[in-house]
């Protein structure tokens, strides 16, 4: 991590980077708290944490030196750092700071005669590689995720509200340990299911309705990210199951040409193609995927703009779908780690429609 950092210290000429962002700090110090702010210096890192998180720093960041600040002092503190130091240039969070911040932070180095410069930069694609301690985390969170879905297909049946399905997901989830939900459940049944960000309502599930649901768990820190479409019934309407065959034909494609060198608006293109030679072109409304972590949208993204090129030790989503309004959609979701030889499916569900008769 100290590499990644110095790599953009030099990229970007700067002397030290102030890290505002709390995910970016977990990543670079593995402090877990929800409040501190970090100055990385080319062969130090300073942690900056009031009262309320000083021990657990302590034993959480041994890389860091860990000092104690009163949040009104903060800028008063950076400012000492940058005379200690010999700070010249500064890197800021661009896409983090708080606008507020910036200015404060700008005035105060004005109003103290110090001509040190704030340059903006992003770390936020030094989180892109997952590290193997990374890796083995999100595939536990994988394993959890694969159990909550065989769980919720034993319980869900005719006259279950969408909530009461997010319920159950989420309480069975707490047995294993769940640092809790990586976003919002999303249950979108019958016509509903047209709605790609369907959040569960008070709906009642129906017979023969199409069933979508977008579930994923954080556990120590990390998410996990799946999406399944299935029928109550067995006899669920001829277009849903025709576009449910055109969807999982998608994934599979674009999920067989995942491999290191592949570039992400390729990915997405394959699968695009696909479903527009059957004229669903318009009905596909999002990336192909995502890459996730700590956060549960990272980069890089798999839509027609990204040309992140693919590279061992990346995890991201494959989920393409059809929505088809007053009617009903479909998306099918894994979890995918590309390897050296290629990929790593890290989600154990089938994705054959499954046709639920409990």
């Amino acid at each position: 991590m100290k590499m990644k950092i110095n790599e953009i210290m030099n990229n970007m000429k700067v002397d030290a980077i102030y890290v505002t962002s709390i995910i970016n700090i977990r990543f670079l110090t593995k402090f877990s708290g929800s409040e501190a702010k970090l100055i990385c210096l080319k062969n130090k890192m300073i942690l900056l944490v009031d009262s309320r998180y000083y021990t657990q720093a302590k034993k959480q960041c041994h890389e860091c030196d860990v000092q104690l600040i009163e949040p009104k002092n903060l800028f008063t503190k950076i400012a000492e750092l940058i005379k200690e130091y010999y700070i010249k240039n500064l890197g800021i969070e661009e896409d983090n700071m708080v606008v507020q911040d910036y200015f404060i932070l700008n005035n105060f180095m004005n109003n103290n005669s110090i001509n040190t410069k704030l340059l903006p930069l992003s770390l936020n694609k030094i989180r892109m590689i997952k590290s193997d301690e990374e890796i083995a985390t999100i595939k536990k969170a994988c394993h959890i995720t694969d159990k909550a879905y065989e769980h919720i297909y034993k319980f869900i049946k005719p006259g279950i509200s969408e909530k009461e399905v997010v319920n159950e997901m989420y309480r069975y989830c707490l047995d294993f340990g769940v640092d809790g939900l990586a976003f919002n459940i999303i249950v979108a049944s019958g016509v509903r299911s047209s709605m790609p960000h369907g959040v569960a309502t008070d709906k009642l599930i129906e017979e023969n309705d199409f069933v979508t649901i977008d579930f994923g768990i954080i556990y120590q820190g990390y998410c996990s990210d799946y999406t399944r479409t299935f029928s109550i019934g067995n006899n669920p309407p001829k277009k849903l199951v025709e576009i449910y065959h055109i969807v999982q034909e998608a994934q599979k494609l674009a999920i067989k040409n995942i491999k290191p060198g592949a570039k992400c608006n390729e990915i997405d293109k394959i699968a695009r193609d696909y479903i527009e030679k059957f004229g669903y072109q318009d009905y596909f409304k999002h990336g192909l995927g995502h890459s996730f972590g700590l956060e549960i949208h990272e980069a890089p993204y798999l839509n027609p703009t990204d040309e992140t090129v693919l590279q061992p030790g990346m995890i991201i989503t494959i989920e393409p779908g059809i929505y088809l309004p007053n009617i009903g959609g479909v998306r099918i979701e894994n979890d995918i780690l590309v390897t050296e030889n290629g990929y790593e499916n890290l989600t154990n569900l089938s994705t054959d429609l499954l046709k639920i008769n409990n």
